[in-house]
């Protein structure tokens, strides 16, 4: 289609796949493009490959160097040096090597990073998101030096347009009646809590404890109905949270389970209470009003430290408030309803005050 110099609508993963080939067509096509939501443009290498076989495992890093196969600049980037290793176990390491997306962080740990240069293909880049400084693709564009201009979206007439940039710290003070945000004590008796390493750490009581107070607070003090229900943790931790009354709305139907694969799983989706904490860009739980946000998040270290090589920080602060309203606003408040939230973490509930106060992240 880019060959031809057609209008091109594609899901993120497969502008991501994009090659040498697809940079060709885009440079002679005079391409705008269109970004519904920011990408994921820095990943753990593990979590890009194809197969099991070809992640890293402890020990390969250091056999790849010490035999010479690959070279590591200053800035962590990889090259692939030795042309006459073959070996389908690092096949995946050459070819992102040879295309200069491969970063090795601190000697310990591949990241996959997005082609940069694909992006000078575009006569004009759009990208259409909310609390975009904190994203990791502004760091992205800081770490490239690829200039960017924040704009906001504004109603003229029956037509949208985009003008000067400005803060929406009043718009925020209707959403501030529209959320009941969970004030009990009891409930929310909890410090430096619900981080990832939190999860990883904490004892068969803790979880208990936690989904003995999620179960509280949907049943007994909001008496809540699946449908009604949309609930979060890191995706590790699910199965210890869970409990009768929101796992699920109901089961599938006969003739769902006869659907094709990708739509039945979507369909599985939309009847979770569960919904990721990384959502974004979607309609299917506009229906939900009764809340629960059960993590404290926080930027990969390693990504972290992958900026950290050119002097760029991410705003921690801005990164988890971002997570947090692009989640919330799956939920029934897109249509201006009310809902109701328990968020236990500190962190967490004091970033969602600060918003809804009018703070620019």
């Amino acid at each position: 289609m880019i060959s031809d110099e057609l209008n091109v609508v594609s899901t993120h993963s497969t502008f991501l796949n994009s090659n040498d080939e697809t940079v060709d067509y885009l440079n002679k096509g005079n391409y705008t493009l269109i970004l519904d939501e920011v990408l994921e443009v820095v990943t753990l290498y593990n979590e890009t490959v194809p197969n099991k076989r070809q992640a890293m495992k402890k020990g390969d890093i250091e056999l790849l160097l010490n035999k010479g196969l690959i070279s590591v600049d200053d800035l962590g980037r990889v090259s692939w040096v030795d042309e006459s290793y073959s070996d389908s176990q690092y096949g995946e390491i050459e070819r992102l090597a040879k295309s200069g997306n491969l970063i090795l962080v601190k000697n310990k740990l591949f990241l996959w990073e997005f082609p940069h240069k694909l992006f000078d293909t575009f006569s004009e880049i759009i990208v259409c998101t909310y609390l975009f400084n904190g994203s990791i693709l502004k760091y992205f564009f800081d770490y490239h030096a690829i200039e960017y201009e924040l704009v906001t979206v504004e109603k003229c007439g029956d037509r949208y347009q985009l003008t000067e940039y400005k803060a929406d710290t009043e718009e925020r003070a209707k959403y501030k009646e529209l959320i009941d945000i969970c004030c009990d004590k009891r409930l929310n008796d909890y410090k430096k809590a619900f981080s990832s390493t939190w999860y990883k750490r904490a004892t068969s009581a803790m979880l208990i404890q936690l989904r003995n107070n999620l179960r509280n607070y949907l049943r007994n003090h909001k008496k809540a109905k699946p449908k009604d229900i949309m609930w979060t943790t890191f995706k590790k931790s699910v199965s210890a949270l869970q409990g009768k009354g929101y796992t699920k709305i109901r089961n599938l139907y006969p003739e769902e389970k006869l659907l094709p694969e990708r739509e039945r799983k979507r369909t599985e989706n939309q009847l979770s209470c569960f919904v990721p904490y990384s959502a974004r860009a979607s309609n299917d739980y506009r229906e939900r009003s009764i809340l629960a946000y059960l993590c404290d998040v926080w930027a990969n270290p390693d990504i972290n430290k992958f900026f950290e090589l050119k002097g760029i920080k991410i705003d921690k602060e801005a990164y988890a408030i971002a997570y947090l309203i692009q989640w919330i606003f799956r939920s029934a408040i897109r249509d201006d309803k009310p809902i109701s939230l328990y968020i236990p973490s500190p962190r967490m509930r004091g970033l969602l005050n600060d918003w809804l106060d009018g703070r620019v992240f």
